[in-house]
């Protein structure tokens, strides 16, 4: 009799659906989750997930990709450069008018050759962007200085030093943990990447490496080594763009070369958590750098 009621009850809930839908048949279920965190960062929310936290391992991710934007700028005025006394090829390096450069300001404040990169570790790269790997980086000794300052590359990508400059030069980049670095003497007149002065780092790096000429000891910059393309580097605007960056949970770093990680308000240790949002731009505003914090 109990089972008989059960089919009853059955075959009067299809017709309801039946004489509802037109005959069509019941809605599937809804998706399974797909391990994007529901929390937000700085909300104390892990999201229910298993994944750890954005610095110490792999953090969950949403599908979809966002954006991140900024400004970062000098609080106070900005220091008088400070020229370089040329004490090697000065008929060459003595005409460039050279100047300490590690701190550059531009003409609206905007401070130069801030790094800022995803520190989350594991992060998924967008499709578009795999290929950069097997895109060359050149750095240039140039001037008698290294252009740019600051270079980024990813792990196992090619790294070209040229020497444009009728001067010869010393390109010496020191990895720590044996990832790849080495020491090339370049002749002058060498504008063209050559495989004989070719980086290809092994190791990923938690701060950027620097990059000296021993032939001029005033020369000096820095390459950045990720395992991940989410690096920018500012120019004299200040300004910074990272473009899909995958949805979810992130940690960001920030780091100056007379600072190392760049510590100011809002981030500490100079680490900011954000949320990315499919198909949106996160718009850090503008990020002031008190110049105390250069010193």
């Amino acid at each position: 009799m109990r089972w008989a009621l059960v089919a009853l009850g059955l075959a009067g809930w299809m017709a309801v659906w039946t004489g509802c839908g037109g005959g069509s048949t019941p809605p599937p279920p809804p998706p399974a989750p797909t391990g994007g965190g529901g929390g937000q960062l700085g909300s104390g929310s892990s999201g229910g997930g298993s994944g750890s936290t954005a610095g110490g391992g792999s953090t969950q991710q949403a599908e979809g990709w966002g954006h991140l934007t900024g400004r970062i700028v000098l609080k106070g005025a900005p220091p008088k450069p400070t020229p370089i006394n040329v004490t090697k090829d000065q008929e060459f390096c003595g005409k460039h008018n050279l100047v300490d450069e590690s701190i550059v300001v531009g003409p609206e404040g905007g401070l130069a050759n801030v790094v800022i990169f995803v520190r989350t570790r594991n992060v998924k790269v967008h499709p578009e962007l795999e290929a950069l790997k097997d895109k060359p980086v050149i750095l240039k000794n140039e001037n008698c200085r290294f252009e740019p300052r600051v270079v980024s590359v990813l792990v196992g990508q090619k790294l070209f030093v040229t020497n444009p400059d009728p001067v010869a030069h010393n390109t010496n980049i020191s990895v720590p943990g044996g990832g790849g670095g080495g020491n090339y003497s370049i002749p002058a007149n060498v504008p063209e990447p050559q495989d004989a002065y070719k980086f290809e780092f092994k190791l990923q790096q938690s701060r950027p490496v620097p990059v000296a000429c021993n032939i001029h000891p005033w020369m000096k910059g820095y390459v950045v080594i990720r395992k991940n393309p989410y690096v920018a580097v500012t120019g004299k605007d200040g300004k910074f763009q990272i473009k899909n960056l995958p949805a979810g949970e992130l940690e960001l770093q920030l780091w100056h070369e007379k600072a190392d990680r760049l510590e100011i308000d809002g981030w500490p240790r100079g680490r900011k958590k954000i949320t990315i949002k499919p198909d949106e731009t996160v718009d850090l505003g503008t990020i002031e750098v008190p110049l105390e914090k250069l010193q």
